[in-house]
């Protein structure tokens, strides 16, 4: 590994248009900030960033792709790693203000809280410290955007609450680890197609900046507007194998601004917790739970509305996720099943003790579908007739062991 044998002055400013600086900064602003950045080529199996150095230089593949090692090989079992592509920050952490030399010992400075080692050779380019602090002194502007944006996947778990509620109390190896997974993508023209209705929900995306609109494909031409800063798309969907979405899902910039959004990948989140870095899943899903029940109870669906504020976090408590497959009965009441496709719910059965007999009671809770869909029949004469209640996320069951 070595400097880009093609990495001359002039190819300079192509390849940071693969970086996150393309449309963040003008064109030519790119051009003058090029002598503040460092091209290299590498291959399979070269460390790029090694766990454990001081974490004070940022990093972007601009080409080829790189694996982030969450956990080593060890006893026979095998490294896990998520693979990422051009267009991400990754390391920098302790060029963050206020995170390296915080505390103003060398031991406490920022380290790299995992390797990243070359998947396919490609080539990258680095941003280190004493550069960005040149750049501060030469374009303040520029240098301020390029901090935001190299900040930009810390700031998500210390700015949104969701992810707030999760990680706020985690080791900071932990939580620079969990953000590294985040992958950026911005969006200049307008209708840009960033999910499409139909194909598979396996991602969580989150609105940084800018605006999104929406269309329900069960409404025809329904359309909402997005524009708060940190809402959650597919959240569940990081828990669960939802067959499809039910949405277009497209990009709305206005002419003097982007659209920004972080995703992760539920292969990448599910990688994350087999790798043992922190004992976090449970957590992740009861702050999911609490999330969409909130986010039903503000727009008065259902019953969630009559729940006082000071009541929800325990309200939400009281709540599982529970994922069906296809064609699995969800009995909601004695006389009326439910055939699911993908929804959430939770029900159980226990044994209680009366006069020394035994007696079992099967108790049926609500069910509330966060994903995918369900048809309802009181009778298998339904089912043949095909004359089936059909219902979608965000829909109540009713369940009579209330």
């Amino acid at each position: 590994m070595g400097l880009c044998a093609a990495g001359h002055e002039w190819d300079l400013p192509l390849h940071l248009r693969q970086t996150p600086l393309d449309g963040a900064i003008p064109e030519r602003e790119i051009k003058e900030v090029c002598k503040f950045f460092t091209i290299q080529d590498f291959e399979a199996g070269d460390v790029i960033i090694k766990k454990g150095d001081p974490s004070n230089t940022a990093y972007c593949i601009v080409s080829g792709s790189a694996d982030i090692v969450l956990k080593e090989e060890k006893e026979g079992k095998g490294r896990i790693q998520v693979t990422v592509g051009a267009n991400n920050f990754l390391g920098g952490f302790g060029l963050i203000t206020g995170e390296d030399n915080a505390a103003g010992s060398s031991n406490q400075v920022v380290k790299e809280p995992v390797s990243v080692v070359g998947a396919r050779p490609g080539m990258y380019v680095k941003l280190p410290r004493d550069q960005l602090q040149r750049l501060q002194q030469a374009k303040p502007k520029i240098y301020k955007t390029i901090s935001e944006l190299i900040a930009l996947r810390a700031h998500l778990l210390t700015d949104i609450p969701f992810f707030k509620q999760v990680t706020s109390r985690w080791p900071k190896a932990a939580f620079y680890t969990f953000a590294s997974l985040f992958q950026y993508q911005a969006f200049f023209e307008h209708e840009e197609l960033i999910a499409e209705s139909g194909k598979q929900a396996d991602k969580l995306i989150v609105l940084i900046r800018g605006t999104l609109n929406v269309a329900n494909m069960r409404k025809g031409n329904d359309m909402y507007q997005l524009t708060e800063r940190g809402k959650l798309i597919n959240l569940t969907s990081l828990f669960y194998n939802f067959s499809r979405l039910y949405w277009d899902i497209v990009a709305s910039p206005n002419e003097a601004d982007v659209t920004q959004i972080m995703t992760l990948r539920r292969e990448d989140f599910r990688k994350f917790i087999a790798a043992e870095i922190i004992d976090s899943y449970d957590a992740f899903e009861r702050a999911s739970i609490e999330y969409v029940l909130r986010e039903m109870r503000s727009q008065q669906r259902l019953f969630l509305h009559v729940v006082e504020e000071a009541d929800m976090t325990e309200f939400c408590s009281l709540w599982k996720l529970k994922e069906y497959g296809e064609n699995v009965k969800i009995v909601v009441k004695k006389a009326v099943d439910i055939r699911s496709s993908c929804s959430s719910s939770s029900s159980s059965t226990t044994t209680t003790t009366t006069g020394g007999l035994s007696q079992a009671h099967t108790k049926t809770y609500f069910h509330i579908l966060v994903g995918g869909s369900a048809d309802a029949y009181s009778n298998e004469k339904q089912v043949r007739s095909g004359k089936l209640m059909k219902a979608h996320r965000r829909q109540f069951l009713y369940g009579s062991g209330i």
